[in-house]
């Protein structure tokens, strides 16, 4: 916990939630998975590694997914085995949601999840917490190379829990964000095309966005708040 965050941000943020004025936006940092709370991303990267032949010991302290496609694409390995090769371990390997997502997914205030995230553990933990385990959670993404896809409705519409993710959901092809060409390729592309998704627009500049474990560079978030807002940072 932060200490700069003192006992009125909580009760402010307490009743911003109360009034629904708060999206929580879901980072890496807050995806682990199973009874031990293993963060997930760094066991994604090394899963890919071994996929792709990488020795894992090549990746020394950063076992993260742009070290492991750098390494890949500096071998003049195929660009497009890093996409089928991770939907190939989420389909085959996806584990349970740890208990962050669990105890994030219980927060009845929130119906609407926006995630920089391309997995689907925030989508089962939200399954799991709130109907039993079926899948009924609405999930939505923003792809800059297909139809673009905005809300059904505004928030306070949605029905049941809805889950958007921002940078793309996995998937076979190269439709979700990756590594850092990805990253860059896909603000641009939500900056160009965020007037034409009106209601996620508006949800994005109408409410607080409460950052969970979003493990983004200082300028990288600037941009981000920069494009969810729609107006200069000042």
């Amino acid at each position: 916990m932060n200490p700069e965050l003192d006992d009125d941000f909580w009760e402010d943020l307490l009743i911003l939630l109360d009034e629904g004025k708060v999206i929580p936006v879901i980072g890496s940092g807050v995806v682990s998975m199973g009874q031990d709370e293993s963060p997930f991303y760094p066991w994604l990267a090394r899963r890919l590694a071994e996929k792709l032949g990488i020795p894992l010991d090549s990746l020394g302290d950063r076992a993260d997914l742009n070290t492991v496609a750098t390494i890949h694409l500096l071998s003049r390995g195929d660009g497009n085995a890093l996409y089928t090769r991770i939907a190939r371990i989420l389909r085959d390997e996806c584990p349970m949601p740890g208990k962050a997502l669990m105890d994030l997914a219980s927060v009845s205030a929130f119906n609407l999840f926006l995630t920089t995230t391309f997995d689907p553990l925030l989508q089962r933990a939200l399954d799991f917490t709130r109907y039993g385990g079926e899948p009924f959670t609405n999930v939505y993404a923003f792809s800059p190379k297909s139809q673009l896809m905005d809300l059904p409705s505004s928030r306070h519409e949605l029905e049941g829990s809805t889950v958007f993710h921002l940078l793309g959901q996995v998937s076979s092809v190269p439709d979700y964000v990756v590594w850092e060409e990805d990253m860059l390729e896909f603000m641009f592309a939500l900056y160009d095309n965020l007037d034409m998704m009106e209601r996620l627009s508006r949800v994005l500049k109408d409410h607080g966005l409460l950052f969970l474990g979003l493990n983004f560079s200082d300028w990288l978030v600037r941009f981000f708040l920069r494009v969810s807002k729609q107006e200069p940072l000042a």
